[in-house]
C-alpha cells in the first residue's frame, strides 16, 4: 500500500494516506450506485489519480449511476477525472455533479466534459 512514512509505523511499512483508506473502501463496496466525496477546505486530497484510473477502468463500482465530486479549491483533480467520466459516460452513470469548495471556476475542460456528458444523457451540473 502506498502512502506516507512516520514514526507510528516501523520504516518498511506506509502509513495510508486517507486517499488510500478511501480507496481501499470502495473496492469493498462493488454494489454502490451513489458515490459523494467532498473535500475539506483543508487537508489532504481525497480526490486523485489513482482514484479516477480506478474509475476509469470500470473495475471499481461497477454499478456507479451517480457521483458528486467537489474538491479543495487548491486542487485540481479534473485532469485525470475527465478520462474517467468519459469512459463511465457509456455505462451505468446517468448523474455528475462537480465543482469547487467556496464557487471557484470549473475551467473550460471541465466545462466542455460536463457539456459531452449532456450529450450522451448524463444529467452534469456544477455544484
Amino acid at each position: 500500500m502506498r502512502g506516507r512514512h512516520d514514526d507510528t509505523y516501523p520504516g518498511w511499512i506506509a502509513r495510508p494516506t486517507l486517499a488510500d483508506s478511501l480507496l481501499d473502501a470502495l473496492r469493498d463496496m462493488g454494489h454502490l450506485k451513489y458515490l459523494q466525496v467532498i473535500e475539506a477546505v483543508s487537508g489532504p486530497p481525497l480526490l486523485n489519480k489513482r482514484l479516477f484510473k480506478q474509475l476509469s477502468a470500470n473495475t471499481l463500482l461497477p454499478e456507479l449511476t451517480s457521483l458528486e465530486f467537489v474538491w479543495a479549491e487548491d486542487c485540481q483533480p479534473h485532469r485525470a477525472l475527465l478520462p474517467a467520466l468519459s469512459s463511465r459516460a457509456d455505462g451505468t452513470l446517468s448523474s455528475v455533479v462537480l465543482g469547487i469548495r467556496n464557487g471557484g471556476n470549473l475551467g473550460p475542460e471541465v466545462l466542455e466534459c460536463m457539456r459531452a456528458l449532456r450529450q450522451k444523457d448524463v444529467q452534469a451540473v456544477c455544484w
